[in-house]
């Protein structure tokens, strides 16, 4: 990040635990926004590894995401964070909606279940309610595939081809788990002000948000943060199409987040019908999906390049 969009990071060991877990201390500023949090790291995890590293750098971990919440979210506003892993954008989200502000965090897989609850304990945040579940297009238990060499790669239909190739076929380890719909739990919370929606889910964002359609229509939240995994998307039996359309059809348009060396966020149109790098299978990208109309309250806040 620029000077204006400064990373502090510090690390403490965990005395009591293995020399592989840290407490990592962590405080990004952007402009007059300030956000703080701490991490309970284990570094033999891969995800959390990487985390670690970056932090240790100075590097802003996913700076697009990071940036784009830094620059929307205010007291009193709603997140929900579908895949939330070990929490790392749950805390973020957290740290700026305030205890006047909620996060719901969905998390499937129950060893990164324990570590997103042990950090929501660790920085004393009430303001984040965890659930244990997975978020699809059905209510129903389904397995979850477990990628033992990417603690971040759990998914429902799967572990990475590249996984495969390391542990073999018959290797592979599943977790019963429940999957819900979005518009099914939203049904039960008493939510409002929904700024942001993320959802990473490994190639299953398209059926993430068949689940969450009645939602997304009730509460419009101004901006859909979703990972768009070519391969995950393709192996889950969609495609970037089927996404970006659905998406469309939800009257949201899609964009890149970009953030140049004088600190300010740029929103990059991506024009309907064209894709990146289409002939990258492996190429993924973190997309931000926005109501046009509603990028006009955030003027002040980003540049938007149609």
């Amino acid at each position: 990040m620029s000077d204006r969009n400064m990373l502090q990071a510090d690390f403490t060991t965990v005395p009591e635990l293995r020399d592989a877990d840290v407490i990592c201390n962590i405080s990004l500023q952007m402009g007059s926004v300030t956000a703080r949090m701490k991490l309970h790291l284990d570094r033999e995890k891969y995800l959390q590894r990487s985390l670690y590293h970056y932090a240790q750098k100075g590097s802003c971990w996913e700076p697009d995401y990071t940036s784009v919440m830094m620059k929307v979210l205010r007291p009193s506003d709603t997140v929900i964070d579908i895949g939330a892993n070990i929490g790392y954008f749950s805390l973020l989200a957290s740290s700026l909606v305030t205890e006047s502000g909620r996060v719901i965090s969905l998390e499937p897989e129950k060893e990164n279940f324990n570590y997103l609850k042990r950090n929501i304990e660790l920085n004393g945040f009430n303001n984040i309610k965890a659930l244990n579940v997975a978020a699809g297009n059905l209510r129903k238990e389904v397995d979850l595939f477990i990628d033992p060499l990417n603690d971040g790669g759990h998914s429902l239909f799967g572990i990475t081809p590249e996984s495969i190739q390391q542990i073999g076929n018959r290797d592979i380890v599943t977790s019963r788990t429940q999957m819900d719909t979005l518009d099914s739990l939203l049904d039960t919370e008493m939510v409002s002000n929904i700024k942001i929606i993320k959802i990473d889910t490994e190639g299953w964002e398209f059926n993430t948000i068949l689940g969450a359609v009645s939602a997304i229509r009730r509460f419009s939240p101004p901006f859909i943060l979703a990972e768009v995994n070519r391969l995950g998307l393709r192996r889950a039996g969609a495609s970037e199409r089927h996404l970006r359309l659905l998406m469309a059809e939800l009257g949201y348009s899609a964009y890149i987040a970009s953030t140049p060396t004088n600190g300010e966020l740029v929103l990059k149109s991506i024009p309907d019908g064209y894709y990146l790098e289409p002939t990258v299978e492996h190429y993924n990208y973190n997309a931000v999906f926005a109501r046009p109309e509603s990028l006009n309250n955030y003027s002040t806040t980003f540049h938007v390049f149609n």
